[in-house]
């Protein structure tokens, strides 16, 4: 067994050699590897399991859609031809959308540096911090890039609700099991129903995170989680699990 262990040991250095003469540095999974996790059916020493979980975003309220056409003419045909000629058509659908993100640290750390999960708080955080940063704006910032040039699908996030502990994740989906309606304010309405659910977890349960920070464009309480610009509320739940 001695051997065993020894020998798989030998075998995780080399892959961490290979991997730094292939371009990846010091990141025994790859960013991505990392991230969002690896299988490897050759070598079960190459597989990592993915650090973040990212759920189906949803619309908060019913979903509504509409049928657009559109053609595809052949304006080259020549004599007597009649060339060729498509109409087809779409369905478009715009929403409020609540999405869920999960981050394991400890994981995400192992993975970047090839540390046991439980030695994690030991390691340089530096690009920990990095990628979790970049991770979070990519959340408030980016869109799907389907039909990009016919929907220009460019929507940052209105509500963005971080946080940070020890405890069992857990999301906020069931805020949305009645459908919110959609007219007046549906933002605000999302906002309050978050709100609103999210005391009555912590009523139950406890408080559910050790640290939270709202970046939000919208009205929220206070006692809830700081409301921060994004900047600072990505710095403050850094800061909470790394350290200033």
């Amino acid at each position: 067994m001695d051997t065993l262990k020894q020998k798989l040991k030998t075998d995780k250095k080399n892959f961490k050699a290979m991997l730094k003469q292939a371009g990846h540095g010091d990141l025994y999974a790859g960013l991505e590897g990392a991230m969002f996790g690896r299988f490897v059916t050759s070598d079960i020493l190459a597989r990592s399991d993915a650090a973040v979980h990212v759920a189906h975003a949803f619309t908060v309220h019913g979903l509504d859609t509409e049928v657009d056409y559109f053609t595809v003419v052949d304006d080259l045909n020549l004599d007597d031809e009649t060339g060729a000629a498509h109409a087809g058509d779409m369905e478009l659908g715009a929403g409020l959308y609540y999405g869920y993100v999960a981050v394991d640290i400890p994981l995400l750390i192992s993975n970047l540096t090839g540390c046991d999960a439980k030695d994690w708080a030991k390691q340089d955080s530096a690009d920990a911090r990095q990628v979790l940063a970049g991770l979070i704006e990519a959340i408030a910032t980016v869109s799907p890039g389907a039909k990009l040039g016919a929907t220009a699908p460019y929507a940052y996030s209105d509500f963005l609700l971080l946080e940070a502990g020890a405890k069992q994740p857990r999301c906020l989906a069931n805020a949305y099991l009645k459908a919110l309606p959609a007219k007046g304010d549906v933002m605000q309405s999302a906002v309050d129903a978050m709100g609103c659910y999210l005391a009555d977890v912590d009523a139950m349960y406890g408080a559910t995170a050790g640290h939270r920070a709202a970046a939000t464009r919208k009205q929220w309480p206070e006692n809830a989680a700081p409301r921060l610009p994004l900047d600072q509320a990505v710095k403050q739940i850094l800061d909470a699990v790394f350290g200033a």
